[in-house]
């Protein structure tokens, strides 16, 4: 499982949920004092219901009335949004609002904006599934062109607190994500064992991890900004092992280093800097055997029993 494909992957995908979100903020507004009868009324029962259209500062509507007032039927409205469905008060209900170079909205409507159930189908195959609020997205289901999908809760059309799930090389993984002041707190886990736990501050990710690198290396510890920053571990493919501190994914502070993995001899104690041995460490050959030995940038410079 190639983990860190995963994580740059998060990034990419959540840097338009959880920066950008959602640009859905039209609201159309009919304003029925306004109207001016541009057809001539059929009536076609005893109710005042008339097949008709009329013309507003806002488009035209094409359809049903009652006493007056919208009933079903097509608005075509001047900014090019055009809306198929009923109308209560001469007000958006239940239909399908269409809108040009982003894509469709079906489902409910209150007071002209999009409130409780519906779907928009994006141009570019992204769905959105869920509850709606004041023409913001509440709580649903987000599905990605690829099939990778948010379900939770929504704020001002961002994710606030549910679960990404993604699939990376057939297999499932699922993010628990909650918004916690201006952090996005993330848990990865596969089957039952945790990958990923911390924040996303902005794109980046904060916190404890334990990722495993295109290579075979496996690095469990602390990031900051999505490199490795504070305590941490890191195994090479090859057998090496080092555990100490960590700077700009750079081992910086003092740290051991295993030449054959962990708990294995020979071991190296002391400073490192920029990723390599720097100033005093003691050298281990094993369990008995120890020199104290000088570095300068990774060149050993003098060693002493």
């Amino acid at each position: 499982m190639k983990i860190i494909k995963v994580v740059k992957y998060i990034i990419l995908s959540l840097l338009f949920l959880f920066i950008f979100g959602f640009s859905l903020v039209f609201t159309q507004v009919i304003n029925d004092d306004t109207r001016i009868h541009v057809g001539k009324d059929i009536k076609f029962s005893s109710k005042t219901e008339y097949i008709t259209s009329y013309e507003s500062k806002d488009g035209i509507f094409y359809g049903k009335l009652i006493d007056g007032k919208f009933s079903k039927g097509e608005f075509d409205f001047l900014s090019n949004e055009i809306y198929v469905g009923s109308f209560s008060d001469s007000k958006l209900q239940h239909g399908k609002m269409i809108y040009p170079q982003i894509g469709y909205y079906e489902g409910q409507y209150k007071e002209n904006k999009r409130n409780g159930t519906g779907k928009f189908y994006f141009i570019n195959n992204d769905v959105y599934s869920g509850m709606w609020n004041n023409d913001c997205l509440s709580n649903g289901k987000y599905t990605f062109e690829n099939g990778n999908y948010y379900e939770g809760t929504f704020s001002n059309n961002k994710p606030c607190e549910g679960k990404l799930y993604i699939k990376n090389d057939d297999v499932d993984i699922v993010f628990t994500i909650k918004k916690d002041t201006d952090l996005i707190y993330i848990k990865m886990h596969e089957l039952d064992d945790d990958y990923l736990d911390g924040y996303l501050d902005g794109v980046y990710f904060t916190g404890d991890v334990h990722l495993t690198y295109a290579d075979g290396s496996v690095y469990q510890g602390q990031m900051q900004d999505s490199k490795r920053n504070g305590i941490g571990t890191y195994s090479w493919k090859t057998g090496e092992f080092y555990e100490g501190e960590w700077e700009d994914d750079r081992m910086n502070g003092d740290g051991d280093y295993y030449y054959q993995g962990i708990d294995q001899y020979p071991k190296l104690s002391g400073a490192f800097l920029n990723g390599l041995p720097n100033g005093t460490c003691t050298y281990y050959k094993d369990v008995t055997s120890k020199f104290i030995t000088k570095w300068d940038n990774g060149k050993c410079t003098k060693v002493s029993e």
